[in-house]
């Protein structure tokens, strides 16, 4: 794997801890130290005028979060919610955190650093986009690293972050405050 990209992983001791997840038929990872928590689905409300891979807002512990369905994002059909899809709370360090929906948790992957590689030049443009690289499985598999700071580009999260704030004025509204 690039350097840059080892960079933003949180590698301790040689090893990295990823949150592996079932997005149609292809495993991805987020690094653990960029999880915030993980949700059983939960009630969505839509926002008009918003990207079609962008759900809506889900309240969180008081906190209206911003949720994607990777399906769309990453243009792998969309399927509706199975039986054990998941909302994946990711912090982010420059905005607000965000969900990602995902069709199951598989789990907590430990993985060393000398099993993770760059994308392969195999992958479409698109899929490049959004990956910090590959961490290559035991079992001949592969999981590919999402870069979480790239889900968004700064226009859809300056819209993600509007269509939030009017979100959040509409239910202060509805609470009867002003």
């Amino acid at each position: 794997m690039a350097l840059e990209g080892i960079g933003k992983l949180g590698v301790d001791d040689g090893r990295v801890q990823l949150v592996v997840f079932l997005v149609g038929r292809e495993l991805y990872g987020v690094d653990i130290v960029k999880t915030r928590e993980i949700l059983r689905l939960l009630p969505i409300r839509s926002l008009p005028n918003t990207p079609p891979f962008l759900e809506g807002v889900a309240t969180v512990r008081g906190e209206l979060i911003p949720i994607i369905d990777l399906r769309k994002r990453f243009a792998s059909g969309s399927a509706g919610p199975e039986r054990d899809a998941r909302i994946v709370v990711l912090r982010s360090e420059e905005a607000v955190d965000i969900g990602v929906i995902v069709d199951a948790v598989c789990e907590i992957a430990v993985v060393e650093t000398a099993d993770l590689k760059a994308a392969p030049p195999l992958l479409t443009m698109l899929d490049a986009a959004y990956l910090l690289g590959i961490a290559e499985r035991k079992d001949g598999g592969a999981v590919a690293i999402i870069d979480t700071d790239k889900l968004l580009s700064s226009t859809e999260r300056s819209v993600v972050n509007r269509a939030r704030l009017l979100a959040d004025a509409d239910a202060d509204t509805a609470d009867g405050l002003p």
